[in-house]
């Protein structure tokens, strides 16, 4: 991921990885009402990723996903990256975490479970949990609570959304207006942004930089499950 980086800057060259969901457009909502003050401080966060994974998910495609080598572990970093990186453009910078993983169910070297706690620079806290053995694939869930409210959301749906403060009657329904209809994030529009970012010579809006983050909050609960304590980043 450095070397890619520092290549592609050595050579005037675009750089993106793939995050999909921060095109999700209640993602882009919660992201604006955080701007404007609507939570107040965010304290928690809280994502769930329960998923159905047969064994044929893992015996296809050359088999790649069942090696640590070809794949880079398991659901964390094929599945719960995606919302780790969330976590991070909502909650800003890791400060540490602690995690366990633990291949439940699947015959794969990754793993199939894994649990995690991320402190963030800001004083915020976070939990994560992931699995591919859920019986039933259910909703991706996010949370974010802060001082002046709370949004849940669970796949393309703002399930809950709780304020604590009163805003000026037209803005909250010019907001409302633009944001009635969810609909979710693809990669497609990812393709599209970074085909504008190559286009205008502008950065994509999710960058190299943005992805080595992820990875790193990544890498680091595989380290801490593997040492049994809590990783700082730098």
């Amino acid at each position: 991921a450095e070397e890619l980086i520092k290549i592609c800057k050595a050579n005037n060259v675009k750089l993106s990885v793939i995050s999909q969901h921060r095109f999700d457009s209640a993602v882009q909502w919660v992201k604006k009402e955080i701007g404007y003050g609507s939570l107040g401080n965010l304290l928690l966060g809280n994502v769930s990723i329960k998923w159905n994974r047969s064994k044929d998910y893992y015996e296809s495609s050359e088999k790649w996903r069942k090696f640590n080598k070809l794949s880079g572990g398991g659901v964390l970093i094929l599945q719960a990256i995606h919302y780790i990186d969330l976590l991070l453009w909502i909650f800003g910078e890791v400060k540490s975490v602690y995690g366990k993983i633990e291949t439940k169910l699947h015959n794969i070297e990754g793993e199939d479970t894994a649990v995690a706690v991320i402190k963030f620079k800001s004083g915020a806290i976070a939990t994560l949990e992931a699995t591919t053995t859920s019986i039933k694939t259910l909703n991706d869930r996010l949370e974010i609570h802060g001082t002046k409210g709370s949004v849940v959301l669970e796949g393309t749906k703002i399930t809950n959304r709780i304020k604590t403060i009163n805003l000026e009657k037209n803005k909250i329904k010019k907001r409302l207006k633009s944001y009635l209809i969810f609909k979710r994030g693809s990669i497609k529009d990812q393709i599209r942004d970074f085909i504008s970012a190559i286009s205008n010579n502008k950065e994509p809006f999710i960058t190299g930089e943005d992805g080595k983050k992820a990875l790193d909050v990544v890498l680091s609960i595989y380290k801490s499950s593997k040492s049994n304590k809590e990783i700082n980043l730098n």
